[in-house]
């Protein structure tokens, strides 16, 4: 994917294109607010759809900011994540 942080905050600041979806995750107390599972499911399909696509957790698309995802919440993204991806999503 990228050969080093470097080049990934590169490519970041650069913004999305086909290869390059970057969400900002928010929370309600200990639950994933945004983005929506409907949203999440959207993203992960179109990326899974192109070669090389990355996904990156924890920056705003719109400002390109890196907002992250603390320590007591990447379990609960973690878990999100693969929810949709279980729940929302079927393979073709």
């Amino acid at each position: 994917m990228y050969d080093s942080p470097e080049e990934l905050i590169g490519k970041i600041r650069l913004g999305e294109d086909t290869s390059l979806e970057l969400k900002a995750v928010f929370f309600r107390g200990h639950r994933v607010k945004e983005p929506s599972r409907r949203d999440l499911a959207d993203e992960i399909a179109a990326i899974a759809n192109t070669v090389r696509g990355v996904l990156v957790l924890g920056v705003d698309d719109k400002t390109k900011a890196l907002v992250g995802i603390s320590l007591k919440h990447l379990e609960t993204v973690e878990r999100y994540v693969y929810e949709v991806c279980n729940d929302s999503m079927t393979p073709l």
